[in-house]
């Protein structure tokens, strides 16, 4: 788990933001929190949405917000060009490539 305190500058009402990084699923702790963000097309990895659903329900405060941001891989093959959407690339290529990987500076070495 990583846990990023969020400095805020300029504000009257400002919060600490403590931003953390897990596996939602092998998360222990008994703190309860005002927001649960998932995001970067992480729903296929889950088997069991149930349980994955079951799990934030308990980690959010009452009232508390659950923010999901997902969307299909297919995202990265498509463009709009002229108000037409393009399909470009191939969805099933199975060979490496070399390139910028997301989040990296999450990831230890």
């Amino acid at each position: 788990m990583f846990c990023y305190p969020l400095p805020c500058k300029g504000s009257e009402i400002c919060k600490t933001l403590n931003y953390i990084v897990s596996d939602v699923m092998e998360f222990v702790d008994d703190d309860k929190f005002d927001f649960v963000l998932m995001e970067g097309g992480i729903l296929h990895y889950f088997v069991d949405l149930n349980a994955l659903f079951t799990v934030v329900s308990k980690l959010l405060v009452n009232g508390g917000r659950f923010i999901l941001r997902d969307y299909h891989p297919t995202r990265k093959l498509l463009s709009c060009h002229d108000g037409q959407m393009i399909a470009n690339g191939n969805y099933f290529k199975d060979t490496i490539s070399d390139g910028i990987v997301p989040y990296i500076h999450l990831l230890s070495e």
